[in-house]
């Protein structure tokens, strides 16, 4: 019984140290790829980082050259307004009181002609009422008055108006509240 025990423990045990071997070797192969994915993975990362500061050093890069373009414009101007200021030093007070005077011409030509603009609008708004005014008359409208401050439609005015009323100085609140309440 023991030497057929014996033989077979030796029968069993070639096989299982081939297997071992076997086992050792997968393991190996897959100990070499583990190392290689992780370095694979490394240098993946490390080209990455290298691209990430090259993409950097570019950014400023161009920082620094807007950063200097900027500053040789301001240095430009800075220049330009000390000539002007020089220039204006040797200006005589006789040219200066010129330009005031422009100026000043100009202003008022700027006034006068918004207070043209202004004339023409309110000649036209009154044209336009009177227009109005007589076509309600010549079909037989009458409107209602607006609000308590005036006897009818017409002599009602957001400037007349009491300051009690809704509508004083709201000429948009007269107008919508005519347009809703006809």
């Amino acid at each position: 019984y023991d030497k057929y025990q014996s033989g077979l423990s030796t029968e069993f045990q070639v096989p299982l140290l081939f297997h071992s071997g076997v086992d050792r070797e997968e393991e190996k192969k897959e100990r070499q790829k583990q190392y290689l994915r992780h370095r694979r993975l490394c240098m993946d990362i490390e080209r990455e980082t290298v691209k990430e500061q090259q993409r950097q050093k570019e950014r400023r890069k161009k920082v620094e050259k807007i950063k200097k373009k900027r500053e040789q414009q301001r240095y430009a101007e800075e220049q330009r307004i000390l000539r002007m200021s020089v220039h204006e030093e040797t200006c005589t007070k006789e040219k200066m009181n010129q330009m005031l005077a422009q100026l000043q011409l100009e202003e008022t030509k700027v006034a006068r002609e918004k207070q043209q603009r202004e004339k023409e609008y309110l000649r036209y708004v009154e044209a336009l009422r009177a227009q109005i005014q007589e076509k309600m008359q010549l079909y037989n409208i009458t409107l209602p008055p607006l609000c308590c401050c005036g006897p009818d439609f017409w002599d009602a005015h957001p400037d007349t108006c009491a300051n009690n009323c809704t509508f004083y100085k709201n000429p948009r609140g007269k107008f919508l509240e005519g347009i809703v309440g006809a």
